[in-house]
């Protein structure tokens, strides 16, 4: 419709689009219908007016987490984050998908799963959400975790790096950053850029940008590192071997080795420590009994 040679339609169209903008002055910006009209606008512009969508999207997720309206009306905001979720979804676009519904997720754990629990429309509605985030999220997280495992066999260390970033920041709203599969996740994300870093010195030598992303990989693995070792509940052997392991890093990017001596100290690095994990050891949610 939006590039039909009738003007009238494009006419119509932008109309359409500034609803949710009157709905606004008339009903106010966190008004049920105002977030429902600014929804239904985002999909009709999604594939026509992609910048303005993408703005919609931001501005609806914005007003969904105003801390003024959701706790008053915790169901609508969260069964409208889950249509927008579903939409994004439905448009072929599963990585915003999963992210809009891993948000969603952090919400539920942080609070509102007990608050909706009290209530039998809650309760519905809850069992409904969380099995569409473990759908969809899960969903993801595997195609992350296996691009990132054939990224890796392939030999492309910054490809596996950036697929295990991904699942990172998909994990973390799931489960928080404590806990120990998070930990072991964000382990294999550090090891991962730091080895990408090697791989692009090695093959591209010390001068010039690839010298400068490789050198951003493996400044980025350190402060994973740093935040695992400051928050790290493992033993204290494991404990003592992770910051060996920052110190050696922080060591290397002072005066970094050769490329077969910087691989040799990773490679020890990780035997030192259990930074193993599969996606047995990563479920979407955590189930925290019946109500």
């Amino acid at each position: 419709m939006i590039h039909s040679p009738d003007k009238n339609l494009e006419v119509d169209t932008e109309n359409f689009l500034n609803i949710p903008r009157l709905m606004s002055l008339r009903l106010g910006g966190q008004h049920p219908d105002t977030l429902q009209a600014l929804l239904t606008a985002f999909a009709a512009a999604y594939y026509t007016h992609k910048d303005r969508a993408v703005e919609m999207a931001t501005e609806l997720h914005e007003r969904l987490h105003d801390t003024n309206v959701r706790p008053k009306r915790p169901i609508e905001c969260i069964q409208i984050e889950e249509k927008l979720g579903l939409i994004y979804y439905g448009l072929g676009n599963k990585i915003e998908a999963a992210k809009v519904l891993a948000a969603l997720a952090q919400s539920l754990r942080e609070g509102e799963e007990t608050q909706l629990g009290l209530f039998s429309e809650g309760k519905v509605i809850l069992s409904r959400v969380k099995q569409e985030i473990s759908n969809i999220v899960g969903e993801v997280l595997e195609q992350q975790w296996q691009g990132a495992e054939d990224a890796k066999e392939g030999g492309r260390l910054s490809d596996a790096a950036d697929h295990l970033r991904l699942f990172y920041n998909l994990f973390v709203p799931l489960h928080g950053e404590h806990e120990d599969v998070t930990a072991k996740v964000a382990l294999n994300l550090a090891v991962a850029l730091w080895r990408a870093g090697e791989q692009k010195t090695a093959q591209t030598g010390s001068k010039g940008s690839a010298k400068n992303d490789a050198r951003k990989q493996q400044d980025e693995a350190v402060q994973i590192l740093q935040g695992i070792v400051s928050s790290s509940r493992q033993e204290e052997q494991v404990k003592r071997r992770l910051e060996e392991g920052l110190k050696g890093w922080q060591e290397q990017l002072k005066s970094p080795p050769t490329h077969e001596a910087g691989s040799q100290d990773t490679s020890s690095f990780l035997s030192s420590v259990d930074s193993r994990v599969s996606m047995d050891d990563c479920p979407v949610i955590q189930e925290r009994g019946e109500y």
